[in-house]
């Protein structure tokens, strides 16, 4: 009987399969152009059956090594080339990516069972299936993780390129099975072992695991609590194996996983054993010494830095890591930083003084012994000359710990409680210059997208109008105008520039320095008016006493916005509060869904604020009209309770 496949899908058997015992890899690489490649990817059907014949030869393998502990030939080499193919398909095309990761994840539970891969490192699932399937969900997802992306993956047939909203929608419907996102931490475990091990073929990281930390944060958290925990284990362990060389490509994968869930939680990392130690020692690792792959002051200084500044807002996991102390006092000694790289001094040093304070008014009553120490670097410090920007704040904090590690302001403190307003920052409960984003890239407020439609490389448009809405195209616009945003458009201006007005100075809005007032666009004072950024004390156990939700709301009111527009982000930690519009919010990694904010307000016909807080499981407190004052003939009182 004629086979009823296409010719092209024939051939395609018949160059995988060989004639022998091995097939040609050669000629299997040969055959995949990228049209080929593109011509089979970009039928369902033909796609499907592609990964569907690998996924049954390797269940047979699995099978067969079970009962006889050993592997049939053919069967592992039939697997190879069809893997070996898929993977330079996917490499230039992505046409086919919903079929083939339809198909993995039908054959997922089947094939993998929690544990299976760290039993036999070699195994032929991992080298054959996991490793197809890890790379498959990063390619699909790399403009998430690079940018620009290192891959074009489109022949000349493909079409536009694959915008990113699509791909970021994609990772989420994978992200849903939780066996998936446990598998991608056991593989990077098992590329780990066999980097270290120094396997033949066995040089590349787990992918996945940063693809789904960067888009699906509270997914993976929810999956595997203790990812964090995991994650510092294998940096530790390859330091200790391996040369900066041959570890970088891990060590780099998972400070990225690190990074991505911190945006969701950033006191799982604070509370991980020996983190600071151990971010502290991978910057050293990579940066210093014969062997170093990364220059100081580059991105391995900048990732560091951003996540020790985390990890202070537990601070005494700082002041338990010597080591890490150390490194920021060598920052701040550290001379000018190379063309193009930013200063760490003004953080550096202002993290250094949040731990001698904080451990002054602890009880141990004392500076950590490496901070008194480096009393000669505060000195410097504070003498260097103010220009403005971070060289006043590096200057101001340079004095304060001048003071607090001089011996008879420490003997004082023995005695008597420290005083306080020793920081330039007293007003607040962490340095301003170590505050982390809690807003994210901005996404398209209709669809997800990070660059305008069908042009990766061009960046989103704003409303014209309002500066605020954000939007890859026409037809999103239009959406988002229909959907709410012709009503709150003239709000989102008004509040805007109120918030801008409001600060003392521009500076206040940028982090770093600010703009001249009389240089700033109009669009650009508003929406950093909009994403202004407020510090409070936020340790109270009791929110009800907090003031900020009921200012925050009047002023909302008072521009014409409605609270269902908004919501607040806050890290108590930190005492940082953010109010964002709810459309942008929607779009991030890691947000709150939809459903379960909505729900939140609905007691209140959607009047109340909602306020997220930085962390997970996600907690959502709901402040209701009575509690904000709000409702008509009522002033709340300073004790009100949360409705």
């Amino acid at each position: 009987m004629a086979s009823t496949e296409p010719p092209l899908l024939q051939a395609y058997w018949q160059v995988v399969d060989g004639d022998g015992l091995f097939p040609d890899a050669q000629a299997v690489v040969s055959f995949m152009s990228p049209d080929t490649s593109h011509a089979l990817l970009s039928d369902p059907s033909a796609a499907k059956a592609m990964i569907s014949s690998l996924n049954r030869i390797v269940r047979a393998l699995v099978d067969q090594f079970a009962v006889k502990g050993s592997l049939s030939m053919a069967g592992f080499s039939s697997a190879s080339m069809r893997s070996r193919s898929l993977d330079v398909a996917t490499k230039a095309c992505h046409c086919g990516d919903d079929a083939l990761l339809g198909a993995f994840m039908t054959a997922l539970p089947t094939l993998y069972k929690p544990g299976c891969l760290l039993k036999d490192v070699r195994s032929v699932l991992g080298a054959v299936w996991v490793l197809l399937l890890d790379e498959l969900i990063y390619r699909t997802a790399e403009r998430q993780i690079t940018d620009p992306p290192t891959m074009a993956r489109q022949s000349r047939h493909c079409g536009p390129p694959e915008d990113d909203g699509l791909g970021r929608a994609r990772v989420g419907r994978l992200a849903i099975n939780p066996l998936l996102l446990r598998l991608s931490v056991e593989w990077m475990s098992v590329t780990v072992e066999r980097r270290i091990g120094r396997m033949m073929g066995c040089d590349g990281p787990g992918q996945s695991l940063a693809v789904f930390a960067i888009t699906c944060p509270r997914a993976l958290l929810s999956a595997v609590p203790d990812v964090v925990d995991t994650v510092l284990v294998h940096m530790a362990a390859l330091m200790d194996a391996l040369s900066p060389a041959a570890a970088e490509l891990h060590l780099r994968v998972l400070l990225r996983t690190l990074e991505g869930v911190a945006v969701v939680d950033p006191g799982r990392l604070g509370r991980a054993d020996g983190a600071a130690r151990t971010l502290t020692r991978v910057h050293t690792f990579l940066t210093t010494g014969t062997g170093r792959v990364c220059p100081p002051g580059g991105g391995a200084t900048d990732t560091v830095m951003h996540l020790l500044c985390v990890v202070g807002g537990t601070w005494t996991a700082l002041a338990a890591a010597p080591t890490a102390l150390t490194f920021l006092t060598e920052l701040c000694a550290a001379g000018p930083p190379p063309t193009g790289c930013r200063s760490y001094v003004a953080p550096a040093a202002s993290l250094a003084l949040h731990v001698a304070t904080h451990s002054l008014a602890s009880s141990s009553r004392s500076v950590p012994a490496p901070l008194v120490a480096a009393r000669p670097t505060w000195v410097a410090l504070s003498r260097r000359r103010r220009g403005g920007g971070g060289d006043d704040v590096a200057a101001a904090v340079g004095s304060a710990l001048v003071a607090v590690t001089a011996e008879p302001y420490r003997l004082a403190a023995q005695v008597m409680r420290p005083p306080t307003g020793v920081a330039p920052w007293s007003s607040a409960p962490f340095p301003p210059a170590c505050l982390q984003r809690l807003t994210q890239p901005e996404r398209c407020w209709a669809c997800g997208n990070g660059h305008m439609a069908g042009a990766p490389r061009k960046p989103l448009s704003k409303c014209s109008a309002c500066g605020v809405g954000t939007y890859c195209g026409a037809t999103c616009a239009k959406a988002s105008w229909r959907a709410g945003h012709k009503r709150a458009c003239g709000a989102w201006a008004a509040y805007g520039a109120a918030q801008a007005n409001a600060m003392v100075s521009l500076g206040a809005l940028h982090g770093e320095g600010g703009v001249d007032a009389a240089t700033e666009s109009r669009i650009s004072r508003t929406r950093a008016g909009v994403y202004a950024v407020q510090q409070e004390d936020l340790t109270a156990s009791d929110a009800a006493g907090w003031a900020w939700p009921r200012a925050r709301a009047r002023q909302v009111e008072a521009a014409g916005l409605q609270l269902r527009d908004v919501v607040a982000l806050v890290e108590r930690p930190t005492g940082t509060i953010v109010v964002v519009p709810a459309a942008s919010y929607a779009q991030w990694a890691g947000a709150v869904p939809a459903a379960v904010l909505h729900g939140a307000a609905r007691a209140h016909g959607g009047r109340a604020l909602r306020v997220i807080h930085r962390v997970h499981p996600p907690h959502v407190q709901v402040f209701g009209p009575r509690a904000l004052g709000l409702e008509e003939g009522t002033s709340p009182p300073d004790g009100s309770t949360l409705a």
